[in-house]
């Protein structure tokens, strides 16, 4: 994971200032010839421009209508999305880390293609049966670590079986625990108390369940 935070760098930095930094970079990597005035009317027209013809290649490309874009904006989980939107940034950040500035375009195309396989993937039934939420194998396989019963790390008090990891992992309190702390030993304190609160709220609610 990246020590490096692209929010960190550009803070207190105009985002006129941030298109002069980005436009640098650019030259010294040849990918430009030379270096516009980022001030020029011409220039602000150019990239006013380019942003109607994007949404125009958008709906081209992606066969999608302003009306289902905004649908989908409006009924999509906003907690979700932005994990998703931030979840590719800290990607970008770590290649920048490891010395490698790709064009963010062809990252986001490389995304593209790994969301495709796996729409593919959940269309053809290979991931789960329909309605049931997706549990991931590398957050399994980390929380079993920790919390599942027989781990040499396992944590006291957790000794959780494979059936309540992964009943965790689809509830509500995971998905708000992933809002504030990362799948690393560094945040494991935060993912016990979230766990522990879960498994003693489904406690309690199993036992008042018994009465009714």
């Amino acid at each position: 994971m990246s020590k490096y935070n692209l929010t960190d760098i550009y803070e207190g930095i105009s985002p006129n200032e941030a298109e002069k930094i980005k436009l640098m970079q650019l030259f010294k990597q040849g990918k430009i010839d030379t270096l516009p005035d980022v001030d020029s009317d011409e220039y602000k027209s150019q990239k006013i421009r380019a942003m109607l013809d994007k949404e125009k290649s958008m709906e081209e490309n992606y066969q999608m209508d302003g009306e289902t874009y905004s649908r989908i904006d409006g009924l999509v989980d906003q907690p979700l999305l932005k994990l998703f939107l931030d979840t590719f940034v800290k990607i970008n950040n770590d290649l920048i880390a490891n010395g490698e500035n790709f064009d963010v375009d062809d990252l986001v195309d490389f995304l593209t293609i790994q969301l495709d396989k796996k729409s593919k993937e959940l269309q053809e039934g290979k991931e789960v049966n329909e309605g049931d939420p997706i549990v991931d194998e590398t957050e399994f396989d980390f929380f079993k670590t920790f919390f599942g019963i027989g781990s040499e790390d396992v944590i006291p008090n957790t000794n959780a079986t494979d059936e309540e990891i992964e009943a965790y992992l689809k509830s509500d309190d995971y998905q708000e625990e992933l809002q504030h702390s990362e799948l690393d030993e560094k945040d494991i304190g935060n993912w016990v108390n979230s766990f522990l609160y879960w498994r003693d709220k489904n406690n309690l609610k199993e036992y008042f369940n018994r009465f009714k």
